[in-house]
């Protein structure tokens, strides 16, 4: 009788080590799953984040373009020796002020509506990407001589420092007009 005890025993412990290691293997591969499932949803939103960018940009871009067949230069003409939030500022001004606003919009603004704009650090509004950093923008049509950095030299450059919030002048994970 002690040695079926023993056998019985045994046989209990054989099989909750055999319940434990399969749970063990199905906790491990329900893990797996989750962070890979948890990196592809991190990655859908990344995309996303890009592709709303990318839609702010070719909305601004058309609104720049209407700006510049309704008064024959682009935002920001004449601002030379602006700085990149001096340019953006006059962009949000241009595109977004009304037409009898002095300084403002042209013949027929406003000429876009966007709902990402916020306070800039140089005190007036300017367009936001979605990780709500500045949209930068640079005129370079009314410039002569050299355009050091210009990526469309004959017109504008328009761009997003991207995710990183860090702007690298259009490389790096900027986003810009030119891709």
């Amino acid at each position: 009788m002690n040695e079926q005890a023993e056998q019985g025993g045994s046989k209990v412990g054989c099989i909750i080590a055999a319940i434990l290691g399969v749970l063990l293997l199905c906790g491990g591969v329900i893990g797996a799953v989750v962070l890979v499932g948890y990196k592809a949803v991190g990655q859908a939103k990344s995309q996303a984040e890009r592709a709303h960018t990318m839609s702010m940009l070719s909305q601004i871009e058309m609104g720049i373009e209407a700006y510049h067949m309704d008064t024959g230069y682009y935002p920001g003409s004449g601002f030379d020796g602006a700085d990149d939030i001096g340019m953006a500022e006059a962009l949000h001004r241009g595109l977004r002020g009304a037409p009898s606003q002095a300084g403002g919009g042209g013949m027929n603004g406003p000429y876009v509506d966007l709902m990402d704009e916020g306070p800039s650090p140089g005190g007036g509004e300017v367009f936001l990407d979605v990780w709500g950093n500045p949209i930068h923008y640079r005129e370079w049509a009314s410039r002569t001589g050299e355009k050091p950095g210009a990526r469309r030299p004959e017109r504008f450059d328009l761009w997003s420092a991207g995710p990183d919030g860090i702007d690298d002048g259009g490389d790096g994970d900027d986003i810009g007009n030119w891709f």
